[in-house]
């Protein structure tokens, strides 16, 4: 059976009214089209990605929106290295559009609809593009100023999550000892630190681009489909193969959390105000060695590949000097 077909089937037997999660997506949705439209987004997306996104009724132009939805569905659907011509040039369009009328009375419409939990994530969400933005403008000129832009906002968007995952700041000692064991705590101490290394560094953009990488998908995934559903099915497969490589970005970002130590170490020769940034940076991957398990496979995975190597390729009398690096680095964040 045609597994379109078969979503479609399941899509008019499913019991909405007894699904507490979509009770919730609705109520948290700001959409411009029907129920019935964004019943199929909520279905396609937690239910069976197989389900067309149409709509019964005609346009103006006597195209049915069904067909029109189902041309975007087979657009999306195929694999991002054979509709990337396409995708570049839907982005394209609605960059386009950003400047238009229309948009701005939409965006307008949004903002004086949403709840303030929903507002908050739209924040948050533009702190984790603006860095990955700033980002990208440091790799095109190498800026002191687009580098400590991209430490700031990524700074912001820590703390915006932070205070969604903890709540507002409480005097109280139960309060400062929850933030502790957060992962946005570690990275807000982690901008603090790379931040004031000099010279500024391509490497130490990395663990933040990775963070921002994943929250901005992981986020406008959620935002997009009840706001602007095309754009959102334009993205989506991207924002699909991001999400399924989290663990792998993670990762990387771990390792090279680990690597910017003994590079912070070594720039302190020529630079020596960055000796001040060791101690507070040991302590950031101590917690992240405490409370990351991507992080505690990240150490297993340098350890092994490089004691091959040292063995190999470092002369022998140069050994001993690879081994208290090793040793002082561990030490200082309390992990031997």
């Amino acid at each position: 059976m045609d597994p379109s077909k078969a979503a479609e089937e399941q899509y008019q037997r499913y019991d909405f009214d007894a699904d507490e999660r979509w009770k919730q997506f609705k109520e948290n949705a700001v959409s411009t089209g029907s129920e019935d439209h964004l019943k199929r987004v909520y279905f396609r997306r937690y239910v069976n990605p197989e389900l067309a996104l149409k709509q019964t009724h005609t346009t103006n132009n006597g195209r049915s929106e069904e067909s029109t939805a189902r041309h975007s569905e087979n657009t999306t659907s195929s694999s991002p290295s054979t509709s990337l011509p396409s995708l570049w040039r839907n982005v394209s369009h609605y960059l386009q559009l950003l400047a238009s009328a229309d948009f701005v009375h939409q965006v307008r419409r949004l903002l004086g609809s949403v709840s303030p939990s929903r507002a908050g994530t739209y924040i948050l969400c533009l702190f984790q593009l603006l860095t990955i933005w700033k980002i990208m403008s440091f790799l095109a000129d190498q800026s002191k100023e687009k580098f400590l832009a991209a430490f700031q906002f990524s700074l912001f968007a820590h703390i915006c999550s932070l205070l969604r995952t903890v709540g507002v700041p409480q005097m109280s000692r139960q309060w400062f000892q929850s933030i502790v064991y957060q992962e946005d705590f570690a990275f807000i101490l982690f901008c603090f630190v790379q931040r004031s290394v000099m010279p500024p560094g391509t490497v130490a953009l990395i663990p933040i681009a990775c963070r921002a990488l994943v929250s901005s998908c992981d986020l406008l995934s959620l935002l997009l489909p009840s706001s602007f559903p095309s754009l959102y099915h334009s993205l989506a497969d991207v924002f699909q193969f991001i999400l399924r490589s989290r663990d792998s970005i993670y990762l990387l970002s771990a390792i090279t959390e680990i690597i910017l130590f003994p590079i912070t170490l070594f720039r302190s020769i020529q630079f020596p105000q960055n000796l001040f940034s060791l101690f507070p940076y040991s302590f950031f991957l101590r917690l992240r060695f405490s409370f990351s398990s991507h992080a505690k496979l990240a150490w297993r995975i340098l350890d092994s590949r490089l004691e091959p190597l040292v063995q190999s390729y470092v002369p022998v009398n140069w050994r001993p000097y690879y081994y208290s690096l090793k040793n002082f680095i561990r030490g200082l964040s309390r992990l031997a």
